[in-house]
């Protein structure tokens, strides 16, 4: 699955305008140290999944057109999403704190931490920073907030906010294992979320007395908002990391494509063909040799006017994964052929195809 370097030059254009946008937007930002009283705020370096790219870091809600992931914005049914005039994010996360299991002292201490980090602008917005990160005292604090949709209708509000409460547990959650993950096995993969997700998945396969475990976590809303907090003992978390250090490269890779693929497939369903394209090219890239993925990029550059690109995919997509290929997909492939202008090629495609049908049970 080789991708010839002229089909790239629209997908590097895309590439340079996202990030010039999300630049001029304050989107992209260093990752910064803080040190109010005992406690040392590091905000978390992280990236969407679909707008991801390596060796970037945000630290505010994701507009809705940025990542596949990121949490919709505007309106939703027939009322908008609430614009109130919000005091700053610290007095928000400050109305919730109460509602946790947290001492006074930790509350205050971690209240002390954002306020060190936060800006005046209204969370709301989407621009300011909605993720922490904090250690101290051999603790480490996940907080994470996020807005929650509005609509009139109850029914669909309820799910409104359990979806809201759900995503702001999981992102708490990914931070921490992010957070494990050492540096240099983060810096293989270009989404931060999906490596978090690859290892969540890996923890869940593992027995109780190596898991990462958590002193508590908590996920809660109010009418306008989601926040979730976790707290781990720093020590179990970095015992844990240096078990994810000891995964094979192989291994990580294979969960990291299994949580990649259907993130590049619910693009390709979206026809978000170009955002699609760069999952399938760094599946390849990682070696993940399923013929889905290879006709399924073959179909994005069919749609966006590349014939010659999708075609020879699906001709590499048999030539090495054969075994692998039932006549559905043989015929698939025949299908993209058939569409490229290949009718010889796609004739032969079929062919196989039928021989491969009258085989299957």
């Amino acid at each position: 699955m080789t991708f010839r370097q002229k089909s790239f030059a629209p997908l590097a254009s895309c590439l340079i305008l996202f990030l010039l946008r999300g630049a001029a937007a304050g989107d992209v930002e260093n990752v910064y140290l803080f040190k109010p009283r005992m406690f040392r705020l590091v905000l978390a370096a992280t990236q969407g999944d679909a707008g991801g790219f390596r060796g970037a870091s945000t630290l505010s809600i994701q507009k809705a057109e940025e990542g596949a992931d990121s949490e919709p914005r505007g309106r939703v049914g027939s009322a908008p999403l609430s614009l109130n005039a919000y005091k700053n994010v610290s007095d928000i996360v400050g109305e919730f704190l109460p509602r946790t299991p947290l001492s006074a002292t930790e509350r205050a201490d971690i209240l002390e931490a954002i306020r060190s980090a936060s800006s005046p602008a209204e969370p709301s917005r989407g621009r300011s920073k909605t993720e922490w990160l904090i250690t101290g005292d051999g603790k480490i604090y996940s907080l994470v907030l996020l807005p929650v949709q509005k609509d009139a209708r109850a029914g669909l509000q309820v799910r409104l906010e359990e979806a809201a409460r759900t995503r702001a547990s999981l992102r708490a959650h990914y931070l921490l294992y992010l957070k494990a993950m050492p540096t240099d096995r983060k810096r293989r993969y270009a989404r931060e979320e999906s490596v978090a997700e690859a290892l969540a998945e890996w923890d869940k396969s593992r027995g109780e007395n190596v898991r990462l475990k958590l002193a508590f976590s908590i996920a809660i809303t109010s009418e306008d908002w989601a926040f979730a907090l976790l707290r781990a003992d720093a020590e179990r978390l970095n015992a844990f990391g240096a078990q994810v250090g000891d995964i094979p490269e192989n291994a990580l890779d294979t969960a990291y494509c299994a949580v990649l693929y259907p993130k590049a497939a619910e693009l390709f369903g979206q026809r978000r063909y170009k955002e699609a394209l760069l999952a399938y090219q760094e599946l390849h890239d990682l070696r993940w040799a399923q013929p889905v993925a290879y006709l399924d990029a073959a179909e994005c550059f069919l749609f966006t006017g590349d014939k010659e690109n999708a075609a020879r995919l699906a001709r590499e997509a048999a030539a090495k994964l054969d075994d692998a290929m039932d006549s559905a997909l043989l015929k698939r492939a025949g299908d993209i052929l058939l569409e490229s202008g290949e009718e010889a090629s796609a004739e032969q495609f079929y062919r196989r195809a039928i021989e491969k049908f009258r085989q299957e049970p």
